[in-house]
């Protein structure tokens, strides 16, 4: 691929673009170069540049006594100065070597031209299907190309930074790419019958590391400090969630060890894959996860001895900076200024964090009221109820009767309702009466079958070495079992 200027924006073209484009710019270079080197030959010496035309004149080959010797020059020559040849007084070619050397550059340039361009650039500010694909494409014809993508994609979602390829052949539009996410591509296709629109999936190349580290003063915080990016550390806190509060559980000296599947594109690291196994050493305390899919495709993270991390309610429904008020009977209302009952714990965080479900069950309430501003309550298992206060906004597509998974989404923190600031209030209930979020029985999700066990712990025993330094590298650890490639 070749850096090229178009339009004022950075764009990287096909070789076979490139070489095209070098026709007119050949063309254009090798007449006054070439009338520069006569000249220059003529006042060097003027003797020998008369022999040279007289000898051009009578058509022949061979040199008289006064002319110049002759050098022939190599297509591989010709080829690497680009049609530009230099010589002096004592080295011309003659007319027939470059009536021959034009031959092959054309006819090198025509095969190449009818060949495939590929340019690859970036979406910019301002930019929209109609500008990226002008070029290429007639109006109606990008409308109708973007009917196509309506399904998969639309093309007013474009996003700034975004790269996008598009394919020419035989000057003709052929097909268009466009990075959706990290995750997923548009792919859109022309042939006779019109325009063909899918989604694919990235493809990466991936590599295992093992990451460690020591917690100074948060687990964000050490994570970066040795070069990772905060996606990981959510990651870690995620397969512990159920057991440790990173907020207020995690003292300087904590460490962690994590065997981390890295992905990457063309040789750049584009984030991370699986995380296969976990360690964290929590006030002395050490956690282990290890990931697991059974033949069943039930996918999960488990302790040593096959019991299960995930239990029926996360610990928080948020990434909170704080707890603003504890669950307390007798709490003297903020606004209103009265004793009241404050069955609930305030979990004060900036407007727009995301508020997750703490766990499966069914949304039997999504509304607005006076005191509770905007609030959602779901219905989980064994006579639970949580309820969701002053939300900002409610979770995409949530809706009554709608069922939710543990994790999922459900609304973000804000300030509606009788608020001071912006804080969710969670509530829980069991059986109609207001039940302590932090006191409640916290049973684990189903574990390993007993007859799954072995394969089981074949798996733990392999990732166990390679956190523990017992194998020699951890690029040596294979994905168990295959489907979860």
């Amino acid at each position: 691929m070749v850096l090229k200027k178009r339009k004022g924006k950075s764009v990287y073209i096909s070789r076979n673009r490139y070489a095209s484009s070098k026709k007119t710019r050949g063309a254009v270079l090798f007449i006054p170069c070439l009338s520069a080197l006569l000249l220059g030959a003529f006042f060097l010496d003027p003797f020998s540049w008369f022999s040279h035309v007289e000898s051009r004149s009578s058509r022949s080959v061979s040199a008289s006594a006064s002319s110049a010797p002759v050098r022939h020059i190599s297509k591989q020559e010709n080829s690497r100065n680009h049609g530009i040849v230099f010589a002096s007084t004592s080295m011309l070619a003659t007319e027939e070597k470059f009536t021959a050397f034009d031959d092959d550059i054309l006819a090198e340039l025509e095969a190449e031209e009818a060949g495939s361009e590929c340019i690859t650039e970036v979406i910019q500010k301002g930019d929209t299907a109609s500008t990226i694909l002008a070029d290429y494409l007639a109006y109606p014809e990008i409308i109708a190309m973007a009917d196509s993508c309506e399904p998969f994609f639309s093309l007013s979602s474009l996003r700034v930074g975004r790269p996008f390829t598009v394919t020419v052949e035989n000057g003709q539009f052929r097909a268009f790419e466009y990075e959706i996410d990290s995750e997923s591509k548009l792919v859109v296709t022309r042939d006779e019958n019109g325009f063909q629109a899918k989604n694919e999936k990235l493809e990466f190349q991936y590599k295992t590391h093992l990451v460690e580290g020591v917690i100074n003063s948060s687990l964000f915080k050490s994570l970066t400090d040795i070069g990772e990016t905060p996606e990981l550390a959510i990651r870690l806190a995620e397969i512990f969630a159920w057991e440790i509060d990173f907020i207020r559980d995690v003292r300087k000296g904590d460490s962690f060890r994590a065997l981390v599947e890295k992905r990457y594109r063309d040789g750049q690291e584009m984030g991370y894959g699986r995380i296969y196994a976990a360690h964290f050493s929590n006030q002395g305390e050490l956690y282990e996860g290890y990931l697991y899919e059974d033949a069943d495709g039930q996918v999960g993270y488990y302790n040593a001895d096959g019991g299960n991390l995930q239990k029926a309610f996360l610990k928080a429904p948020l990434s909170f900076r704080r707890i603003s008020s504890g669950f307390n009977m007798r709490r003297k209302h903020p606004i209103l200024n009265v004793v009241r009952p404050h069955p609930a714990i305030d979990y004060a965080a900036p407007t727009g964090t995301p508020v997750m479900a703490i766990g499966d069950g069914t949304v039997i309430e999504k509304a607005y009221g006076r005191g509770a501003g905007n609030y959602v309550k779901i219905r989980h298992p064994n006579g639970y109820e949580s309820t969701y206060m002053h939300l900002s906004k409610f979770g995409k597509s949530l809706e009554k009767g709608k069922k939710v998974r543990q994790s999922d989404v459900i609304g973000y923190v804000g300030s509606t309702g009788l608020s001071t600031g912006p804080h969710l209030d969670f509530r829980m209930k069991r059986h109609g009466k207001w039940v302590n979020p932090e006191k409640i029985e916290n049973v684990r999700a189903e574990g390993i079958a007993k007859d799954k066990l072995d394969s089981f712990q074949q798996v733990m025993a392999r990732h166990h070495a390679a956190l523990t330094g017992q194998l020699a590298a951890a690029d040596d650890i294979q994905p168990e079992p295959a489907s979860l490639q």
